[in-house]
Order: structure tokens, then sequence, then C-alpha cells
């Protein structure tokens, strides 16, 4: 016998759930639901029992919903390369992402697609699919935040996947990727002041070759902007006399209208770029021009990162300074940073605000860098509490702080 206890949905993608009883009263009855999804009829059973009946309703109602979204059809297998396309088309340059941010993006995604595959059906990952796909970047020496970058793009791509409704459910959604205690996220150091002031040393700002370099390093070393803010400024943007430069939201990678106090020995790099301005016969709006022969070839462009990188390199070659991977020009916005701490007393607010960011975390996380003569001023002002002092009659006596000293005033006494 069959009692029917609740019924979800519309007609054709209706769900039911009923009683089951039987003449056999040594069988036990059960609550069912049951319903028609890709042109089979499907059942579940419980032992009846009021928790189990709440239990059937809540899962009735959790099934007629995914039928009212999706049809009662087979749902459409969509491959990996579809995904990745539909993903690029709801993030519109320059809407909604920065040409950089797209070029990120299809930098890492085309990494995920050489593992997985273009033709892969994304309802096939799991999260031991993205296990995988990090044993596969350890073994290729991809760093930890690196690899923690790939991992978080494709859980928002699969975000995206089941907020589109292209999957029923995402199985990455609770994955996480937990690291030992032995492997950190990698830290990238800042540049020294020696080492800065031996890269500048082995750059002669009257060579043809490396005066760009010179220039760049020079501001990078006391203003701490980002490189790419400081590739395409142009001479509108930089006031001598006020000593400020300012940035405009479209070069600050935080969309941020600021203008920054200069220091001296920025105003003498800006002049420097000028004379050198004036000597090529320069009339474009950069301050740090590219090449004579890249502008024939490509149009009116700053210098190039990859000529910038390459000349940095074999700065620090000839002046002997060790070259660590990832800490190229964001090393000196490092530097900056740690000086303005130093300057401002430990103050990582003020500090964080004239290199243009703000987020303490961040600063915190990847700029705040250990220094070893900042530890060795804390060492030199380390010491013990004086020894504990007692009054022998009117006079206050202190407790020497060896066992010969008291020796010495016991036999005074």
């Amino acid at each position: 016998m069959r009692k029917t206890l609740k019924e979800y949905g519309s007609h054709g993608r209706s769900v039911r759930v009923f009683q089951e009883t039987f003449a056999n009263r040594a069988r036990q009855s059960l609550v069912r639901v049951q319903w028609r999804e890709g042109g089979k009829l499907r059942t579940e059973s419980l032992p009846d029992s009021r928790d189990n009946q709440a239990r059937a309703k809540a899962f009735a109602e959790g099934v007629a919903e995914r039928l009212t979204l999706h049809g009662t059809g087979a749902p459409k297998r969509m491959a990996m390369l579809e995904l990745g396309e539909r993903y690029l088309a709801a993030h519109p340059t320059p809407e909604t992402w920065r040409p950089k941010t797209r070029v990120g993006f299809l930098n890492r995604w085309k990494v995920w697609l050489t593992f997985a595959s273009p033709t892969r059906r994304i309802d096939t990952v799991t999260p031991d699919t993205i296990d995988e796909f990090r044993g596969a970047m350890r073994a290729q020496g991809y760093a930890v935040n690196q690899m923690a970058n790939h991992v978080q793009l494709v859980k928002s791509v699969y975000r995206f996947a089941r907020s589109r409704k292209y999957l029923t459910e995402n199985p990455l959604a609770d994955y996480a990727m937990k690291l030992s205690r032995d492997q950190r996220r990698l830290e990238v150091p800042e540049w020294t002041a020696e080492e800065c002031g031996r890269i500048l040393a082995a750059l002669n700002p009257k060579s043809s070759r490396t005066w760009r370099t010179y220039c760049t390093v020079v501001l990078a070393a006391v203003l701490g902007m980002r490189i790419n803010a400081l590739l395409n400024l142009e001479w509108r943007d930089v006031d001598l006399d006020a000593r400020a430069v300012h940035w405009r939201p479209e070069l600050d990678k935080l969309a941020k209208d600021r203008t920054q106090a200069m220091p001296r020995d920025a105003v003498r790099g800006f002049r420097l770029l000028r004379a050198w301005r004036a000597k090529i016969g320069y009339t474009g709006p950069f301050v740090v021009p590219g090449d004579k022969r890249r502008q024939k070839r490509a149009g009116e462009r700053p210098y190039s990162y990859q000529a910038l990188n390459q000349t940095l390199k074999h700065a620090a070659t000839v002046a002997q300074v060790r070259w660590i991977d990832y800490r190229a020009m964001h090393g000196f916005r490092r530097h900056v940073l740690n000086n303005a701490l130093a300057i401002t007393g430990g103050n990582i607010v003020r500090a964080g605000q004239f290199i243009g960011d703000t987020d303490l975390r961040t600063l915190q996380r990847s700029y705040v860098r250990e220094r070893a003569e900042d530890l060795r001023d804390i060492a030199d002002q380390m010491a013990l509490p004086p020894k504990p002092q007692h009054t022998d009659g009117n006079e206050t006596v202190t407790e020497p702080s060896n066992r010969r000293a008291r020796q010495r005033q016991e036999t005074r006494k």
C-alpha cells in the first residue's frame, strides 16, 4: 500500500515522496523518493521513520530543483577548451579585466590545458586530478607560489562553471592545498643597500647601452613603484619643480590615482633621463624610451621589460651579486618599503602609503623582509635585567652578579 507524503516540481519533472507498507507485517515499511530522469524511473528508499521521512522530503526537494534548472535530458558535456573560452568571454577587456590580467590568465590556463588536454570533459576532473597536476608542476620545478596560483586559477574557473550551470556540482569546491612546515611559500628577498650600490656602479649612466637601465634602477630604488607603471610613465606626469610624480590609474595595478613625493635622488635620475632625451633627439611621451630600432619596427613604445631585465642580470654578474630568481626589478620595491619602515620607525601604514599599497596583509607577507642589521641592533641593546637589591641598615646594597664578587663582599664584612 502506498501513501503519498509530498510531491515536488512541475508536471513532467515531478518528484514524489510516498510511504509504502506491506501486507506481510514482518517486512518493514519504507519511505521512497521516485522520479524520472533521462527516460528512466529512479527510486531511493529508506526505512520508514519520522526522521527518514524528513530526509526523504529534503532529498526530493533538491532533486526537483535540479530537474527544474537542468531539465530531464542528459546534460551537455563541455570540453576544457570551450570552458576557458567562455570564461574569457565573461571577463572582457578592459571592462572587467586589464590586458595584463588577461595575459596572466592565458599563460596559466595554457599550463593547465597542457596537462589536462583541451578536449577533456570538464566533468571528469576530480580532486585527485589536481593532486596529479601539482605533481606534474613539482616535477617541472615550479615554486610553491606558482603551484598555488595555478591551482587557484583552476578552482576559480570551476566556480564559474558551477555558477553558469555547466556543472551540476563543483568537484573542486572544497579542495585545499595544504603545505607542510618544510614546504613554505617562496619568499623572494629584497635587494640590499650594498647590492643596489654595486649594481649601479656596474651600470654606466654615460653609456648608450646602459643609461636606460641605470636610470630605471635609480628611480625604482627610491620610488618603489611597480615596474610596469615606471616603464609606462610619461613626462606629463613628472613635475621636477614640485618634486612630485603623478601615477595615473591606468598605470597602477590597483587603479589608484595618486601623487608621490619625489626624493632628491629621483630628481637627479629624471634630469639624467631628460638630458639623454635631448641627446638622442627623442620627442615621444615616455620617460624611459625604447630603442630606436625597436621604435621603427613596433611603433612608439617604452623601454621593454625584457631588455631591462637582461641588462640588470648582466650588471649583477659584473658586480658579482648573486642573481636570485623572481627578485628582478620587484626586489627594489621591497627595498624601498623596508627603507620606509626604518625611516618611519616601523609604521607599516605610512610605509605602504609611500609605495601606493595599503593592504597590510600583502605588505606583511610579500614586502616586509628580515634585515640582519636590524636584528643586530636589537641584539646590541638586549641585556639581562639588573640583580635585585636589598637594604643593609641605611645603605642599599646591590647583589653581586657572580660568585667571586660575593666571596669578596663576605670577606670585607
